[in-house]
Order: C-alpha cells, then sequence, then structure tokens
C-alpha cells in the first residue's frame, strides 16, 4: 500500500469508488456518504462517515473499496499508518468498529420519525458535540440519508431558520446553530437520546 499525502476534498468530490484500490484514511474535518453502486451506476445511502472514523478499512481484507465515499461537505483526510508498517492498530480498528455501530444506531433514527426529527437529528450529528456551526450538505444529500422527499428537507429546513435554529452565515452551507432550537419542541427531545 502506498503512503499517502493528506488529502482535502471539495463537496460532492468522490474520494473513491468500488473496486478500485487505494489507501486507508482518517476523516479529520467533513463527512463523507458511502453509497453502494450497481451495475447501472445507480447509488444508494449506505452510510456516514465523521470526523475520526476510518475511511477505506475494507481495504485492509477485500484489497479494493466496497462502496463509492463521497464529500457531502468540504474535508481532510489523513493517510493511516503505524510505526510497525501496519496501516491500522488492533486498537484503531476496533475503535472505529464500535464508532460505525453507533453511527448504524443514529442513521436509523434518522429515517424514522417526523420530518423535522429526521433533519434535526441530521444536523445535531453534523456538527458533533461541540459546535455552534454547521456545514450541510445540500438537500438531495440530506433527504437520501433521512428517507424524506426534498420538498419535505426544504420545507423543514425552512421551519427551522424561522424559528432561530439555524441562522445562514455568509457561506453557502454554514449555519450558526442554536442547539436549545433544535431541542424545544417536545418532539424532539429523543435527539440526544445517542
Amino acid at each position: 500500500m502506498s503512503h499517502a499525502a493528506p488529502q482535502t476534498l471539495a463537496a460532492k468530490a468522490i474520494l473513491h469508488e468500488p473496486g478500485e484500490q487505494g489507501q486507508v484514511w482518517r476523516l479529520m474535518d467533513g463527512a463523507l456518504r458511502l453509497d453502494e453502486v450497481d451495475a447501472s451506476g445507480d447509488r444508494r445511502f449506505a452510510g456516514l462517515l465523521l470526523p475520526g472514523d476510518l475511511v477505506g478499512g475494507e481495504m485492509l481484507t477485500l484489497g479494493v473499496y466496497a462502496m463509492r465515499a463521497q464529500a457531502l461537505v468540504p474535508v481532510r483526510l489523513l493517510p493511516v499508518q503505524s510505526t510497525q508498517g501496519a496501516p491500522v492498530s488492533p486498537e484503531a480498528a476496533l475503535q472505529s468498529f464500535v464508532r460505525m455501530q453507533q453511527r448504524t444506531a443514529a442513521l436509523m433514527s434518522m429515517r424514522s420519525g417526523t420530518a423535522e426529527e429526521r433533519v434535526s437529528r441530521l444536523i445535531l450529528l453534523l456538527a458533533g458535540h461541540d459546535d455552534d456551526r454547521v456545514v450541510l450538505p445540500i438537500l438531495k444529500d440530506m433527504a437520501d440519508i433521512t428517507d424524506l422527499a426534498m420538498e419535505s428537507v426544504s420545507r423543514v429546513m425552512s421551519k427551522l431558520k424561522q424559528a432561530g435554529a439555524l441562522i445562514e452565515r455568509g457561506r453557502r452551507h454554514l449555519f450558526a446553530l442554536r442547539r436549545s432550537q433544535l431541542l424545544a419542541s417536545p418532539s424532539q427531545f429523543a435527539l440526544m437520546g445517542s
């Protein structure tokens, strides 16, 4: 496996396609979506990677990437290497596995409930624990992740902006985040269950 340099990707850029060979990465900033791609090229949302996650870990066992990885927002990646020459330490692999199990549970919760709950959960997940700002992906990606129509996501986003939960900040898709406004609705108390 080659030793790659750190990499940055713009939103919508593809890191890798299924069947390609490459590097195992650690996502430092941003968010990547994982998609299964069928023989006709159609994609189906399969996962979400956030800062701290390993990207392309299947390279260690399969020798190729299993899914398409595409930047939802701008991302920064570092190649994963260890002093022993092994690409990933057992501890890092185990931590990544546990994070992915937790992320799977969070993603499942984003695909049930009201549209407001789903979109709010996604926003909170993308923002992380301490951030008071969030860079959001385009509506189509948000709709794919939450299993909603784009129109539903658009309506929820408009409501959140009107309520003051999201405040646009100059750059496209950059918002100031008021967590208390996202959590103010009784139907949204379950958001922080993870």
